[in-house]
């Protein structure tokens, strides 16, 4: 079953996992949360090599390294509440109402 996104308990980057890897690996991020740092024992080879995980250690490692960065120059720090959708109505000139989504 597919949950909202603010509900489900899963991310899905997609296509974005070779690139989320590259900036983290450049700015020397200290756990590997793209590809997991140990291996699963006993779980067969996914054909990339076996499925990795992060130990509870490192997933806090990961989250106060996360909460430490800074971020990129320019860009406003955003919550999460902040990027939900909300309908907004707007008047015509003629009077009746429009609804749009804004952000």
């Amino acid at each position: 079953m597919d949950l909202p996104w603010d509900q489900a308990r899963c991310f899905d980057t997609d296509k974005m996992w070779h690139a989320l890897d590259f900036l983290l690996r450049r700015v020397g991020f200290p756990v590997d949360v793209v590809f997991g740092e140990e291996e699963i024992p006993g779980a067969d080879d996914w054909s990339y090599g076996p499925p990795r995980c992060l130990t509870p250690d490192q997933v806090r490692t990961a989250a106060e390294a996360f909460a430490a960065t800074p971020p990129p120059p320019g860009s406003p720090r955003v919550s999460s509440r902040a990027t939900r959708p909300r309908r907004a109505s707007t008047r015509r000139s003629s009077g009746s109402a429009v609804s749009r989504w804004t952000w």
